[in-house]
């Protein structure tokens, strides 16, 4: 119920959460549009988004339920559930994505995240005052709290595994936390890298693994069950993202210039595969399927490749303002991207048919975006009929198939 995020880091946070607090204090930014009176009215997307039905994309309804920016969000794996986090107004929304309807919130907790469990039974709130809340979705009330941090340690990234049941925080003293959502209950402490702040973790989709990036530049995997730290990795160049393939077969460290992937079965190097033009990228993320790994950040590019032949599968050039967003399609015909505040693209990659398609000439759309609008980032459900745009001052945009 779940869906996956990318890694986010702790600076990041803090910087979205300032911003947030800017906002809601009244800063009037000259890009920035109030929001509108009039209300949107809510259509049902009847079709997954994809290059078949990306001609008929279009606004199925508006959420108009913060009064700062939208920094974070998360679908149920049935996409039936949205929940929204502001920061500046310090409130978690959830949203009926059948109805368009606000079906409750919790206000004043600072929060950082929010998400559901595979079930859906639940949503979950991670807080700046380093605690997780568990909430029923039944009737709204708060059910536990669990700890995910040290008290005098800021949260840096969150991820999560075992089905979609775990999450796990890293802190800025090293420390990692584990807890289970659904029955709600720790997992481990594992004190990864004592003193160094940890910048990005993974879990394996099968609960056994962990692996955390120190701002050491060191890697190191282990196991959950005893705490027992299994390998050491180390001598690479500003590492920015550990990450696990979806079957867990494989394991993949991203620095700013290369990719290095490692075979979980012994933890033997595979291959580094170097990022094309001296791209500086930031983000990484698997395909649904994970026959396919996703690069961009800072470069005009986003960088397709293809982990069967370890080389470049394609790439999709000229983001005049970087790339902060990439979404492959799961049928991998059509990718979504958010370039600066302004450019969303959708990419046809159908004529993409041979093994390594570098030289292939690609076409684009732009999203029809209402007018006089910036963007702050994008979220597409899990069954792909939404995908929900935010802009600055609170509004969250749907679009889908009518």
């Amino acid at each position: 119920m779940l869906q996956n995020v990318a890694q986010k880091y702790i600076w990041r946070l803090i910087l979205v959460f300032l911003l947030g607090l800017i906002a809601a204090c009244g800063d009037t930014d000259n890009t920035a549009t109030p929001a509108e009176p009039t209300p949107v009215a809510w259509r049902v997307s009847t079709a997954a988004i994809n290059q078949t039905t990306a001609p008929r994309i279009a606004l199925v309804g508006r959420l108009d339920g913060h009064g700062s920016t939208v920094f974070q969000m998360s679908f149920s794996s049935d996409s039936r559930y949205l929940a929204t986090v502001s920061a500046g107004d310090q409130r978690v929304n959830i949203w009926d994505t059948t109805s368009g309807e606000n079906i409750g919130g919790v206000g004043t907790l600072e929060p950082i995240w929010a998400f559901f469990d595979p079930s859906a039974e639940y949503f979950y709130i991670i807080d700046r005052k380093r605690t997780i809340s568990q909430w029923s979705m039944q009737n709204g009330n708060q059910v536990a709290t669990l700890p995910v941090q040290r008290e005098t340690d800021l949260i840096g990234s969150i991820t999560f595994g075992n089905g979609g049941n775990w999450v796990a925080t890293s802190g800025e003293r090293g420390m990692v936390y584990i807890v289970s959502l659904n029955p709600f209950e720790p997992i481990a402490e594992i004190n990864a890298h004592p003193v160094v702040p940890v910048t990005s973790i993974a879990l394996s989709d099968s609960g056994k693994y962990l692996v955390s990036l120190g701002a050491d530049n060191v890697v190191r995997i282990w196991d959950i069950a005893t705490n027992d730290m299994l390998l050491e990795l180390k001598d690479f160049n500003n590492p920015k993202q550990v990450l696990f393939s979806p079957n867990d077969e494989q394991l993949a460290i991203f620095t700013e210039t290369v990719i290095y992937l490692y075979d979980t079965a012994d933890w033997s190097r595979q291959a580094s595969m170097i990022v094309p033009n001296g791209a500086v990228g930031s983000e990484a993320q698997y395909s649904n399927d994970g026959s396919k790994l996703i690069t961009y950040g800072d470069d005009l590019s986003v960088y397709i490749w293809n982990l069967e032949t370890q080389a470049l599968w394609v790439e999709l050039p000229n983001h005049r303002r970087g790339v902060k967003r990439a979404l492959l399609s799961q049928d991998q015909s059509m990718m979504i991207t958010l370039s600066g505040a302004e450019d969303v693209f959708l990419w046809d990659l159908t004529p993409v048919t041979g093994v390594n398609s570098r030289e292939v000439e690609l076409r684009r759309a732009n999203l029809p975006l209402p007018n006089n609008i910036n963007v702050h980032d994008l979220w597409w459900s899990p069954d792909e009929r939404f995908l929900a745009v935010a802009d600055f001052v609170g509004r969250v945009f749907i679009f889908g198939i009518p």
